[in-house]
């Protein structure tokens, strides 16, 4: 099966122009869904910071997220805001597998990367 590396690029836009790291980790989900944490669909153990190096196999479309922080002023002109539905399926150096949100993707990773279609489950 294919494989890509990919950077997490753990950051919130802040108004106009700002990008800071996110004061929570992201991590990857048992499914493409927002929120997970408090779903239950969290896969424990899976916290990532901006710079971690991960291998992504596939993507599939799940909820549409976003790094906005959309109670900022200005936040429709900054650049570096995204949304996006695409989640790549990463697997980690112990085997274990989960999604994790492009918006928390490096962007030059975004995308696909060329990747398949994650096979529907």
């Amino acid at each position: 099966m294919s494989s890509a590396a990919v950077t997490v690029h753990n950051k919130v836009a802040i108004g106009a122009s700002g990008l800071a790291e996110d004061s929570t980790a992201s991590y990857l989900s048992t499914r493409p869904v927002s929120r997970c944490a408090s779903r239950g669909c969290k896969i424990a153990g899976t916290e990532v910071w901006t710079g971690a190096q991960l291998v992504a196999r596939c993507w599939t479309r799940g909820d549409t997220l976003t790094n906005r922080d959309l109670t900022s002023e200005n936040i429709s002109q900054n650049p570096a805001g995204v949304s996006s539905d695409i989640w790549y399926e990463i697997v980690l150096h112990d085997g274990q597998s989960g999604y994790l949100s492009e918006v928390y993707i490096a962007p030059q990773h975004r995308g696909g990367m060329n990747l398949p279609e994650c096979p529907r489950r």
